[in-house]
């Protein structure tokens, strides 16, 4: 509940400093970014969604002069229950820019992939009771997306609209008998309801 609430909070005082400065230099360049970088971050995990911290870069392409495709690289360390995967996503968005006097906002929609960040994380050969460690992780969910650039930041919200889940298997094997031997597979791990996304656009269209 606090992080929801800070999440509030931040986006309260980004439109706050934006009634201030209506007499700012309207030539700041606040468009559409040619590249972004952002730190990501969810509210508390529970039975109904996992919490993200992680680290997003999106590149834009104009397909007309408010529209824009968006390719999208994300490395995230995923917390649900007792397990927390580190895992790389990569997807593409469509978005609509609508651009003002003093910022930028945004709407779109947004497919992401996940995979695996490592998928051998031990070997047997590491020491006498290790084993070899494999995981493997993959998923997919669609988001609506809202943002608004600054011009010298964006804020952003990444609202889940599926409920695809994700797999993750995780299984060790001591091919000389003395480290662990299992099996663990948990299927449906549900992303955040919502990712609020702060970070640093270059460029601008």
């Amino acid at each position: 509940m606090k992080n929801i609430s800070l999440i509030f909070v931040c986006i309260g005082f980004l439109f706050s400093n934006v009634a201030l400065s209506q007499e700012a230099d309207l030539n700041k360049k606040h468009g559409i970014p040619v590249v972004s970088f952002m730190v990501q971050l969810s509210s508390n995990n529970n039975d109904d969604r996992s919490s993200v911290l992680g680290i997003e870069a999106q590149v834009n392409l104009p397909v007309s002069e408010l529209f824009v495709l968006g390719f999208h690289g994300n490395m995230q360390k995923q917390k649900y229950g007792d397990i927390e995967p580190g895992r790389v996503g990569g997807g593409v968005s469509l978005n609509y820019y609508l651009p003002l006097n003093t910022m930028t906002p945004y709407i779109g929609i947004k497919r992401t992939y996940y995979d695996e960040f490592f998928s051998k994380t031990q070997d047997a050969l590491d020491c006498l009771y290790c084993s070899n460690v494999l995981k493997d992780y993959s998923g997919k969910e669609d988001f609506v997306t809202v943002g608004i650039n600054f011009g010298n930041s964006i804020v952003q919200l990444d609202i889940r609209t599926s409920d695809n889940g994700s797999t993750l298997t995780e299984s060790a094997n001591d091919p000389w008998g003395v480290g662990a031997s299992y099996y663990n597979n948990y299927s449906n791990v549900p992303d955040p309801d919502i990712i609020l996304s702060i970070g640093i656009p270059f460029g601008s269209r």
